[in-house]
């Protein structure tokens, strides 16, 4: 079975699901923290809507190429997590800064400049949630994946092509 997702070339979410529970896994063992950034490309509905189906997946595929670019110059996974959905992994123990990766990630989407007449930016974007954990035992990847998901929905909120952090860090 292929690890990569067949529009996108990144990886799949089944294989996303395996790397986050071994990275997990990896993290609780060495007392390390983990950091998953979860990612949705705004209006896309409207995209799809307006330009249709074909440049939709077109725009995506430029999208996680970006995505997986800018994963490779920080040493981080990549996946495709669900329709317009997608995620990068910071391995364990990484001394990355986790906002300046968002930020790197925004500027390379940002610099495809894809027409996006339904944005009120003009300009296709992406919002951005990141959760920092150090794992445990005794926890589970999908409390990792909620925080994400959570700063996810907060970036939303707060107008689009941002970037929320939760820290589960003391």
């Amino acid at each position: 079975m292929s690890l990569s997702d067949g529009l996108t070339g990144i990886g799949k979410r089944r294989y996303f699901d395996e790397k986050l529970a071994s990275l997990f896994h990896t993290a609780s063992k060495s007392g390390q923290p983990l950091s998953l950034f979860l990612l949705d490309i705004d209006f896309f509905k409207m995209y799809n809507d307006h330009y249709g189906y074909d440049t939709g997946d077109r725009a995506l595929q430029l999208v996680a190429a970006a995505l997986d670019e800018t994963a490779q110059k920080y040493g981080l996974f990549t996946a495709r997590y669900g329709g317009e959905e997608l995620a990068m992994i910071l391995p364990p123990g990484s001394q990355k800064d986790v906002h300046t990766i968002g930020v790197d990630l925004l500027a390379a989407i940002q610099q495809l400049n894809i027409p996006h007449i339904s944005s009120p930016t003009g300009v296709l974007s992406v919002s951005v949630g990141i959760a920092t954990m150090t794992p445990s035992p005794i926890l589970s990847p999908r409390l990792l994946i909620q925080y994400a998901d959570k700063a996810l929905y907060k970036s939303k909120q707060l107008g689009h092509g941002k970037i929320t952090i939760n820290s589960l860090e003391p």
